[in-house]
């Protein structure tokens, strides 16, 4: 019998924790790499409209790449996807390493190299959101989510420290070797269990054996339905669209400015980003607690605001002021971890767990579509406005975006809710639920 026969289960949930184990050490050695590249780049070219084209084209596959992904995680195996494009990541760090003791530098092989991370990224991140609802029960949702991003912090706040003193006290190619160690431990945790797949319909695996294309179609607008037909959903996917969009300048152009604006070192950056990642565990760490959290939705909301609010003030805050920064960045983290744990909370409880991989990936592709478009303006923009103007600005909408966007889901709450009060006893996954959304 397939394992995903049975609901998920007190063991499923073990099995989740030490695959996630392995997982948060591939996030580290993922991070050292990706802070070390970027580093390199700005350092080498010192320009905002080269460094977000650069952020673009990298970025740019990963938009496009994840909509195949939804399909791909939901059709095919998910242990052997998550094996396959961890692999091609730790074999594109090697090719890092091989360019940089060759002295080989060109730009657009680092493009290339990361545009091709993206893309793996797309399948492999599809893959692990698909696995959440299929080993965790519904109850323990929230607080494994909170776990996911607590986790994945405290790992972030080990790698700016170590990151740092890496590239003060050897040469830069030297600290990409700690991504191979941290693959080797991720492989023993994935190989160390089996992983749920979701039961197959075998009149529609037979279509799609003789259809693939169409098959693929019909599977990616399943998807959008899922997405279409769930009000608070699709409300969540249309408002992290804008603050996406109007919070890209700032993750695009941040080291940026602290290397131009407040002459920062490679220290002084893996401080602030250190910050940034305590404040997302103690968010995260916020939704592990046993608290009846009575709206997701609410918590994603006020945490945009919130988020908006902490990028302004560290924004302007005076030069090499780096305390004020760094309770900022604190206070971001906090608002993203809230907001992640919530977010995924959300699609988690309101989609059939068939449908995760197409929704994760489906979700990823709208709220980042933009994100390409956003990453090559903010350059020109901040050559034009300045930096800090540009950060202000764009924050300052998204707060203005947000608060505007609240009674609009108190609205659709209402109308569910009465909607639901007329379906009697009838289980819809495509009604918010009345008292957790």
């Amino acid at each position: 019998m397939n394992e995903l026969s049975n609901q998920p289960s007190a063991q499923t949930e073990r099995n989740f924790i030490i695959f996630w184990i392995g997982q948060i050490f591939s996030i580290l050695g993922s991070w050292v790499v990706n802070f070390t590249v970027n580093w390199w780049v700005v350092s080498t070219f010192q320009d905002a409209t080269k460094i977000s084209i650069y952020s673009a084209l990298t970025y740019l596959p990963f938009v496009i790449t994840v909509p195949f992904a939804g399909v791909w995680v939901d059709r095919w195996n998910k242990k052997k996807t998550i094996l396959i494009f961890d692999t091609i990541i730790a074999l594109s760090t090697l090719t890092y390493l091989i360019a940089f003791q060759a002295n080989f530098t060109q730009i657009w092989f680092f493009i290339l190299i990361g545009a091709i991370n993206t893309s793996c990224s797309a399948f492999h991140e599809s893959a692990v959101a698909a696995m959440v609802p299929l080993m965790v029960r519904r109850e323990n949702l929230s607080r494994i989510n909170g776990l996911r991003t607590f986790s994945g912090s405290g790992i972030r706040i080990i790698g700016p420290i170590i990151t740092g003193i890496l590239l003060r006290f050897m040469p830069l190619e030297k600290s990409l070797w700690i991504d191979f160690i941290t693959f080797g431990i991720a492989v023993c945790a994935l190989f160390s269990m089996k992983l749920p797949e979701p039961p197959k319909n075998q009149e529609k695996s037979e279509i799609n054996s003789d259809h693939p294309v169409q098959a693929y179609f019909t599977e990616f607008k399943e998807g959008f339905n899922a997405i279409k037909n769930t009000p608070v959903v699709k409300y969540l996917v249309i408002l992290t669209l804008i603050a996406n969009f109007l919070h890209t300048p700032y993750n695009t152009l941040y080291t940026f400015f602290i290397q131009t604006t407040h002459d920062g070192t490679t220290i002084d950056y893996s401080y602030l980003v250190m910050f940034s990642q305590i404040g997302i565990l103690v968010g995260s760490f916020l939704m592990t607690l046993k608290i009846k959290w009575k709206d997701f939705t609410q918590l994603v909301i006020l945490g945009n605001i919130g988020l908006g609010i902490f990028s302004i003030i560290s924004a302007i805050t005076p030069y090499r002021v780096f305390w004020i920064m760094y309770i900022c960045n604190a206070g971001s983290g906090i608002m993203l971890g809230i907001i992640l744990a919530s977010y995924y909370s959300v699609l988690q409880t309101n989609v059939a767990p068939e449908l995760q991989g197409r929704i994760y990936a489906f979700d990823a592709f709208l709220s980042v579509s933009i994100m390409p478009i956003a990453m090559s303006l903010s350059g020109l923009m901040a050559e034009a406005m300045g930096v800090q103007f540009l950060f202000v600005i764009c924050d300052g909408i998204s707060i203005v975006f947000s608060c505007l966007m609240f009674p609009v889901y108190l609205r659709i709450k209402k109308e569910t809710n009465r909607n639901l009060d007329g379906l009697g006893d009838k289980k819809l996954h495509n009604y918010m639920p009345k008292v957790q959304d």
